[in-house]
Formats: structure tokens, sequence, C-alpha cells
């Protein structure tokens, strides 16, 4: 009996240094499980609720979580259509707007947890809004077109482009950066509709980008795959975080599940991704603190 109750304690310190060793050698910060198993519980889009301490996370069931990302608590859930998207939320965490690959838009209520406004919305493939909010680029059916938000219906401008699979504004709004199926990131001066540079970052396409709000970092997602011996082993997929603009690589972070959606907080101390984690006996979707690496400076 004193055997197996020895075996029994051996094994539990090791459990728990495991956790500790993952835990102090791994880049996450915190990590978030809510969503439950199976296909339809993969997070697919993230997105840090405008000044606040709170990020939702958005799954392919349609149901989308709210957190204290400093915590971890879960706040609110709210659920939506399948394979909707979260675009935006306001500034003060209250508004979230999410986007449906159907054609239309809902503007939810977090606080009350009900629409308050639906409306037609283009059909798109990718999205970004401008960080002033005025702007809104959409990419579907071969062209890239960008619209002012207080009148989402009239194109301003269209680029003819084909492939894209993500979107995003600089912070200054002057360029607009495409991720393309066959892992290119594609500078745009939007508002002319100029390619100014094409770069390869991926070897497959790149399903995200986003800039930093100080504009000094990029992370770009993809499916990027590292292992075909027992099947498709997505412990490689990537998001990579890069210098802006020399486009020096700074980290590569591996995740379980493909990297669709990403986001930086206002401050510009944290990242997030919807790819699963996987560290120690914990997984779910996790924040990244950014002052462990070293921060580029903008010249």
């Amino acid at each position: 009996m004193k055997k197996w109750i020895m075996i029994f304690v051996v094994i539990i310190v090791l459990a728990i240094a495991w956790q500790v060793y993952c835990d102090l050698t791994s880049p996450w910060d915190r990590i978030f499980s809510g969503h439950g198993s199976g296909r339809g519980s993969t997070v697919d889009t993230v997105h840090f609720c405008g000044n606040t301490e709170h990020i939702a996370s958005g799954d392919l069931s349609g149901k989308i979580l709210v957190w204290d990302y400093r915590t971890g608590r879960k706040i609110t859930a709210i659920n939506v259509q399948k394979s909707s998207k979260i675009l935006d939320c306001s500034l003060d965490g209250r508004y979230l707007t999410v986007g449906n690959y159907r054609g239309y838009m809902e503007i939810w209520d977090l606080l009350r947890g009900v629409v308050i406004k639906k409306k037609p919305y283009a059909e798109f493939v990718a999205e970004s809004i401008s960080l002033d909010g005025k702007y809104i680029a959409v990419y579907g059916k071969h062209s890239i077109n960008i619209f002012r938000s207080e009148s989402p219906d009239k194109i301003i401008k269209s680029i003819n482009c084909r492939d894209i699979d993500s979107l995003t504004f600089s912070p200054d709004g002057k360029l607009l950066i495409s991720g393309g199926d066959e892992g290119y990131l594609e500078s745009w001066e939007p508002f002319k509709g100029e390619k100014v540079k094409s770069i390869k970052a991926h070897i497959t396409g790149i399903q995200a980008v986003k800039f930093s709000q100080d504009g000094t970092m990029l992370a770009t997602g993809s499916s990027d795959v590292s292992d075909f011996k027992f099947g498709p082993i997505y412990k490689s997929t990537a998001m990579k975080l890069w210098s802006w603009p020399s486009m020096d690589l700074i980290r590569v972070f591996k995740y379980r599940t493909w990297v669709y959606s990403i986001d930086f907080s206002p401050d510009g101390k944290y990242m997030i991704s919807n790819g699963e984690v996987l560290c120690g006996f914990r997984k779910g979707i996790a924040t990244v603190k950014l002052d462990q690496f070293v921060r580029p400076t903008r010249k």
C-alpha cells in the first residue's frame, strides 16, 4: 500500500513540476479555456474590447465570450449566428460589432446582451477598420473596396487583386497590408490603389495580419504545418511577430490550430490570437505579454 502511495505522490509532484516548468518557459501570459470541446468550440476570432481590460473570443458555433484578460474571469456570453466574425468594439467596451459571411452586420449591447442594430453588409473574405474608425476595407470578389464607416454602401476606392485572406490598416491609415494565399504580405496605398511592396512571410496562406497601435510591430498568422507523418498536426502553425517597417523577425509562436485572428491591446502591452495553445496540462487561447521581447524603436 505504501508503495502505491509513494508512486501516486511522485506522479503528482512530477505533474506539478511539469506544469510549473511549462508556465515559466512558455511565452503565454494567461490561458483562457471556456469554449468547450469539439469542432464547433474552435475559437476563430478574438478582439480586445476598446480601452477596457476585456477581450472577446468567438467560436464556430456562434458563441462569443467576454473575458477580463488581467484575471482570466469570464464576464458575459452571447450567442450569434454561426460563422460570424468580431469586427470591432467601442472604446468603452460596451458595444460589439459582428459581421457574418452571409452579408449582414450586427451591433450588440454587451451590457444588456441584445442586438441594437442590424444592417446589410458587403459580402467579404477579409476586412479591416482604420484605427480612427473612419474607413473600412473589405476584400471580396477579387477586389479590395474602401468605404467610409458612416456610409458602408458607397465605395470610395476599389483595388483589383486576387487571393487575399487578411487585411489591416497601418495605425496612421496611410498603408493597407494584405495577406495572400501563397504566404505573401503586400502593402498598398489605399486611396491611390497602388501596390508598394510584396514580402514572402509564410509558407502557406496568411490568414491574419495586425499592427500594434504604435506601428512598431506587425503580427501575421497562417496555417503553416510542420509534421505530416500522422496526418496534419498543427503544432507549428505559426504566428510571427515582426518589427515594422524593417520586417525583422522578432519571434515565432506555435499553435495547435490555424491562426485566423490576431489583436493587440490598446496600451500595446499584450497580444492575442485565436490559435489554441497547450501549456503543460492547460490549453486554450492565450495572451502574450510583449515586454518580454526587445521592442523595436520607431524611426
